[in-house]
């Protein structure tokens, strides 16, 4: 893993969010990891997503049984609190 990736993973805080619908998620240490397992880190800094997209070309990932989360929201969420 990326130590920038690990960074994140490791110092990440549950973390309430509001979706755009105007639902609350909580974002664990699980989902998380499970988003830096779907990721790599270019030579550049760029976060390139390698799992499943949405018709629209965003990433997306399950967690938390059938839960769908869009791999963009997440990123910048941990960014912001990292």
């Amino acid at each position: 893993m990326h130590t920038d990736i690990a960074r994140v993973v490791n110092e990440w805080k549950p973390t309430t969010i509001t979706m755009a619908n105007g639902s609350e998620r909580l974002i664990t240490h699980q989902i998380i990891r499970r988003f830096a397992e779907k990721v790599e880190v270019s030579t550049d800094g760029c976060w390139r997503w390698t799992a499943g997209l949405v018709p629209t070309g965003y990433g997306s990932f399950k967690a938390k049984g059938l839960e769908t989360y869009r791999a963009y929201r997440e990123r910048k969420k941990a960014n912001r609190d990292a």
